[in-house]
Order: structure tokens, then C-alpha cells, then sequence
């Protein structure tokens, strides 16, 4: 799938490059064009690999933002950080306690 692909694709030390879609996967708020990947479409995806292959410094800024994402976002630690607070929050709400 894309989603099970793309947090793969964090930690390959490449740059990722994001479909232009509506498709928004929960660590989105997190991430910024430019600096961990770039957004991408048909008419542009080529001409902005084009640009990573001649620019190195560009393509080296945006793998480090790569990096940062699998380090800080996609591991275990980041994860299990961001559930415990979903469920806290859900269980905020629902209050099984009263039950």
C-alpha cells in the first residue's frame, strides 16, 4: 500500500518525494515541505528530480529531513508516544469510568 511504502521510505537515507493528493496520514502536521520532502505531481515530478540530481546540497538538506521524520516520528518510541496520547484523549471523552 502507499502508506505502508511511504513510512518505509524514511528511512532509506534518500529524499522523499509526496504525491500532490489529498491523502493525509496522521504524522502530515509534522512534516514540511521543503525540508523533510517535497510535494510533488505529473506535470512537475521531473523537473524536481532533475533539480535534486544537479543541486547535491539540496538532495543531501532533504534526505537529513528524511531522517529526521524515521528518527523523531516513524520509530517505535514516537509512536507509542502519539497513541498513548490518542487513547488518553479517547478515554478523556468516553469516560469508561463512569460506565
Amino acid at each position: 500500500s502507499y502508506s505502508r511504502n511511504l513510512n518505509h521510505l524514511w528511512s532509506t537515507g534518500g529524499v522523499v518525494l509526496l504525491w500532490d493528493e489529498p491523502i493525509v496520514e496522521w504524522y502530515y502536521p509534522l512534516l514540511e515541505t521543503g525540508v523533510t520532502h517535497l510535494v510533488v505531481n505529473r506535470s512537475t515530478a521531473e523537473a524536481v528530480v532533475e533539480r535534486l540530481e544537479a543541486d547535491p546540497a539540496e538532495y543531501a538538506r532533504l534526505a537529513a529531513g528524511a531522517e529526521w521524520v524515521d528518527k523523531k516520528v516513524m520509530s517505535a518510541e514516537p509512536m507509542a508516544e502519539y497513541f498513548f496520547h490518542v487513547l488518553e484523549a479517547i478515554r478523556r471523552h468516553v469516560r469508561y469510568d463512569l460506565v
